[in-house]
């Protein structure tokens, strides 16, 4: 995807190639960067980078994270965050998702962290990664790309909400459960219907 973005003192604007599909990719070359530096910016849409070669350093709403080669980062929307190479060669393969891709089809209201380190310790995380690795190597003029893309970006939402840090006991309820019987069942009805013209709306009818 071809993607446009103006800055306006710290907030970067994106301009998604397809707005009914508010998602962008971009291969991060920290070697191309001024200084092998992304400077602090924010934006609205969340954002999940995967270091594919080195490794690199965010600082995202203060904190600091090291994401090392084959390990990613989660980040919030409206999250202030930079980040800088720690090693030549350091490359990122970045997703960049408005939050209204997944607000049409259920509600989000789960509290997020301001960033989470994906790691492969857990089998969740390492099937994030995996995930994420695949999205790389999948060529964008496959038919039906987009909703491959939705299919894997619903599987990563569902597993990052496994691992955030959990809620206190007096804030569970009900509305988890629904809200992962909705992804499952979402999940499954694209699997089913993958050689099939299906829109977002049958999408979210299926939850």
């Amino acid at each position: 995807m071809e993607n446009t973005a103006s800055t306006m003192a710290s907030m970067e604007k994106l301009e998604h190639s397809n707005q009914a599909f508010p998602v962008s990719e971009f291969i991060d070359e920290y070697d191309a960067s001024a200084g092998g530096i992304y400077p602090s910016h924010w934006h609205q849409e969340m954002e999940i980078q995967i270091i594919l070669s080195g490794n690199a350093q965010y600082n995202v709403n203060g904190e600091n994270y090291t994401v090392k080669e084959g390990t990613a980062l989660y980040i919030a929307p409206n999250a202030i965050h930079q980040s800088f190479a720690l090693e030549p060669g350091t490359i990122g393969y970045n997703l960049v998702i408005l939050p209204i891709l997944f607000t049409r089809i259920l509600p989000l209201t789960m509290k997020q962290p301001s960033a989470f380190l994906i790691t492969p310790d857990t089998k969740t995380g390492f099937g994030i990664l995996e995930t994420l690795r695949r999205m790389y190597y999948t060529e964008s003029s496959n038919n039906a790309y987009e909703l491959f893309l939705l299919q894997n970006l619903l599987s990563i939402w569902r597993s990052l909400l496994l691992l955030f840090p959990k809620p206190t006991e007096n804030s569970i309820d009900s509305s988890r459960l629904l809200r992962e019987s909705r992804m499952r069942n979402m999940l499954e009805y694209i699997h089913d219907n993958y050689s099939q013209p299906i829109t977002v709306s049958q999408i979210a009818a299926s939850a």
